[in-house]
Protein backbone atom coordinates (compact mmCIF):
# COMPACT_ATOMS: atom_id res chain seq x y z
CA UNK A 1 0.00 0.00 0.00
CA UNK A 2 1.86 2.96 -1.19
CA UNK A 3 1.62 6.40 0.76
CA UNK A 4 1.33 9.45 -1.62
CA UNK A 5 2.37 12.95 -0.64
CA UNK A 6 0.07 16.05 -2.13
CA UNK A 7 0.29 19.62 -1.75
CA UNK A 8 -2.77 21.98 -2.65
CA UNK A 9 -1.83 24.51 -5.46
CA UNK A 10 -4.59 26.86 -4.43
CA UNK A 11 -4.30 26.72 -0.77
CA UNK A 12 -0.87 25.30 0.00
CA UNK A 13 -2.08 22.05 1.87
CA UNK A 14 0.01 19.17 2.34
CA UNK A 15 -1.30 16.30 2.89
CA UNK A 16 -1.35 12.55 2.33
CA UNK A 17 -3.08 9.32 0.67
CA UNK A 18 -2.53 5.99 1.18
CA UNK A 19 -3.50 3.69 -2.25
CA UNK A 20 -4.45 0.05 -2.27
CA UNK A 21 -1.78 -0.43 -5.19
CA UNK A 22 0.67 1.75 -7.57
CA UNK A 23 -1.22 0.81 -10.39
CA UNK A 24 -4.39 2.09 -8.98
CA UNK A 25 -2.63 5.43 -7.44
CA UNK A 26 -1.36 5.54 -11.35
CA UNK A 27 -4.86 4.99 -12.64
CA UNK A 28 -6.73 7.27 -10.47
CA UNK A 29 -6.81 10.96 -10.60
CA UNK A 30 -5.43 12.63 -7.55
CA UNK A 31 -7.51 12.95 -4.36
CA UNK A 32 -9.17 16.08 -3.91
CA UNK A 33 -7.94 18.87 -1.31
CA UNK A 34 -8.81 17.68 2.38
CA UNK A 35 -8.57 21.60 3.07
CA UNK A 36 -10.26 23.20 0.00
CA UNK A 37 -11.20 20.31 -2.14
CA UNK A 38 -9.22 21.58 -5.18
CA UNK A 39 -9.28 18.55 -7.67
CA UNK A 40 -6.05 19.15 -8.62
CA UNK A 41 -3.36 18.96 -5.94
CA UNK A 42 0.43 18.42 -6.80
CA UNK A 43 2.12 15.06 -5.61
CA UNK A 44 5.44 15.70 -4.09
CA UNK A 45 8.56 13.27 -3.08
CA UNK A 46 8.09 12.48 0.10
CA UNK A 47 11.18 13.08 2.73
CA UNK A 48 13.24 9.47 2.99
CA UNK A 49 13.72 7.49 6.65
CA UNK A 50 16.90 7.38 7.19
CA UNK A 51 17.29 4.77 10.76
CA UNK A 52 20.65 4.04 11.20
CA UNK A 53 22.31 4.52 14.04
CA UNK A 54 18.80 6.65 15.25
CA UNK A 55 16.39 3.30 15.16
CA UNK A 56 18.53 0.50 14.30
CA UNK A 57 17.44 -2.85 12.22
CA UNK A 58 14.26 -5.05 13.22
CA UNK A 59 14.59 -8.08 13.87
CA UNK A 60 14.03 -9.41 10.50
CA UNK A 61 15.85 -7.34 9.19
CA UNK A 62 18.66 -8.24 11.39
CA UNK A 63 17.92 -11.82 10.37
CA UNK A 64 18.35 -10.96 6.61
CA UNK A 65 21.36 -9.54 7.00
CA UNK A 66 23.44 -12.40 8.86
CA UNK A 67 21.73 -15.05 5.81
CA UNK A 68 23.05 -13.16 3.32
CA UNK A 69 26.48 -12.80 5.12
CA UNK A 70 25.94 -16.72 5.90
CA UNK A 71 25.63 -17.13 2.03
CA UNK A 72 28.38 -15.02 1.32
CA UNK A 73 30.70 -16.06 3.64
CA UNK A 74 31.10 -19.05 1.09
CA UNK A 75 32.26 -17.08 -1.87
CA UNK A 76 33.92 -14.36 -0.20
CA UNK A 77 37.38 -14.46 1.34
CA UNK A 78 37.48 -15.04 4.77
CA UNK A 79 40.27 -11.26 5.47
CA UNK A 80 37.23 -9.69 3.16
CA UNK A 81 34.39 -10.90 5.41
CA UNK A 82 36.72 -9.52 8.78
CA UNK A 83 36.97 -6.15 6.90
CA UNK A 84 32.87 -5.67 6.74
CA UNK A 85 32.27 -7.38 9.99
CA UNK A 86 34.60 -4.41 11.40
CA UNK A 87 33.87 -1.27 9.31
CA UNK A 88 29.86 -2.41 10.16
CA UNK A 89 30.34 -2.54 14.20
CA UNK A 90 32.26 0.57 14.38
CA UNK A 91 29.15 2.16 12.36
CA UNK A 92 26.63 0.15 14.73
CA UNK A 93 28.65 1.90 17.67
CA UNK A 94 26.03 4.52 19.83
Amino acid sequence: MPLYEYRCPRCQHPFAHLWKTIPEAASNPPPVCPACAHPHPRRVVSAAAVLGSLGGLTPGEKAQVKQTEERMASITPKSQIEQWQAKRASRDKP
